[in-house]
């Protein structure tokens, strides 16, 4: 009998110097304390000795656990993480248990209380837990962010490829309107011949009509007129030539700088692809930083 006393008394001392113990009464009254108890929560002895477990207690506490002595008084166990108040008024977390000490007659003559100061561990969760919180914003602000640049960028990669598209339309029909032109130079170059030859038939026409005489008088009037014609038809067909020309150039300048702009586009587009493909690895990205941190929460 002796030794399982000593062996329980050693035990206790065991867990007096490694924890912090606390005693009280039945409905919560307190008996006695160790150093360890007592420095964690702040007190001396005769601070706490007749003080009821309120003083280590914010208000919330009993208001929602009201018959919390009177269960432990009834014969219940309690363990877990509490939330209790340093004598200066900050919180500390304690990992405990309230244990019932009963009579032979299966009383409760007082309450023995094992604890462990968490308050470090407990803060230290806290602040991975905003950190989380705030990591998780973030990602999904980024996210909103990235998506909505994503969207901005598929319009204007759209907008790009719709003034691609005209530039090419319109770089088409410039190719078609020198090739008009071109078929415009050979005309007039064929009716230029044709003038020169009616020129110079009506010239001969002339020569003999004059050769002879009086009779050929009407003739040689008649030859005057078409060559006068051919002349005047040689002389539009040379105005012609020159605004063909003008054309053609303004046509070809026309056709560089839609060339330069049809290149410009080009690479706008393909920067506004690459950005685009940037823009949605971002949004995968912050997506899945948003996953991973919520699953933490």
């Amino acid at each position: 009998m002796d030794n399982k006393r000593r062996d329980l008394e050693a035990a206790f001392s065991a867990l007096d110097r490694s924890m912090a113990i606390i005693e009280f009464t039945g409905d919560g009254h307190i008996l006695n304390a160790n150093e360890n108890f007592l420095a964690t929560v702040g007190y001396s002895l005769q601070d706490v000795v007749g003080k009821h477990h309120r003083i280590f207690c914010f208000d919330q506490f009993y208001e929602e656990n009201p018959n919390f002595w009177s269960q432990i008084g009834s014969g219940h166990f309690f363990t877990g993480q509490y939330e209790r108040k340093h004598a200066s008024g900050k919180t500390i977390w304690l990992e405990a248990s309230y244990n019932p000490v009963f009579d032979d007659t299966g009383k409760v003559v007082k309450v023995i209380k094992f604890a462990s100061d968490i308050t470090s561990k407990i803060e230290l969760n806290h602040k991975v837990m905003r950190a989380a919180e705030m990591s998780f914003s973030t990602a999904e602000e980024t996210a909103q962010i990235a998506k909505n640049g994503a969207e901005l960028l598929t319009t204007s990669v759209q907008m790009s490829n719709i003034i691609l598209q005209h530039v090419s339309e319109t770089s088409g029909n410039i190719e078609q309107l020198n090739a008009e032109s071109k078929n415009i130079e050979n005309i007039v170059s064929t009716i230029n011949d044709i003038a020169e030859q009616t020129n110079l038939l009506a010239l001969n026409a002339a020569i003999e009509a004059a050769r002879a005489g009086d009779q050929g008088r009407g003739f040689a009037v008649v030859a005057d007129e078409v060559r006068k014609l051919a002349s005047r038809t040689s002389t539009s067909t040379d105005e012609i030539k020159e605004v063909v020309r003008k054309n053609r150039k303004l046509t070809s300048d026309v056709t560089l700088k839609m060339d330069s702009v049809k290149e410009r586009a080009m690479a706008s587009n393909d920067q506004l692809n690459a950005v685009s493909s940037v823009m949605n690895e971002i949004l995968q990205g912050a997506e899945d930083v948003s996953r991973t941190v919520s699953s933490l929460l």
